[in-house]
């Protein structure tokens, strides 16, 4: 099997030269390989879109993913949760986020506090004595 490698310069001119639609496909077809090198390639060489594609199409639109919520909201999320003993369902159709965004929230995994208010950490003191 012969082994197939591109320059990094010659894989992003490829990704660039293609408008818009199927970008990967395409630009594979110019290279005259698959789809699969290509992307095998761009790892190597650790492509990503944000290398390639044109920056007015990285525009963040309000109220999507994570900026529907923000950390004040986060906190109200957990009080909601904690305090008035409200279902994470409910709180995620209040919110208009999925179910598993209100669990992070509740969870301290996303929108992290650093003093935990509803919990703690435990110090226990150990001494081994060997007999």
């Amino acid at each position: 099997m012969k082994k197939i490698h591109f320059c990094k310069e010659e894989i992003l001119l490829a990704l660039r030269s293609v408008g818009t639609g199927v970008v990967r496909k395409q630009a594979a077809k110019k290279l005259g390989i698959s789809e699969r090198t290509l992307q095998k390639n761009m790892n190597f060489y650790d492509i990503t879109m944000r290398d390639w594609k044109p920056k007015e199409e990285h525009i963040i639109k309000e109220g999507w993913g994570a900026y529907k919520l923000s950390f004040e909201k986060a906190i109200k999320i957990r009080e909601m949760f904690y305090e008035e003993r409200m279902e994470i369902k409910d709180i995620a159709k209040k919110y208009d986020v999925t179910f598993s965004t209100i669990s992070r929230i509740v969870r301290n995994i996303t929108y992290k506090e650093n003093k935990t208010k509803f919990g703690g950490e435990a110090k226990i003191n150990v001494d081994y004595r060997p007999k």
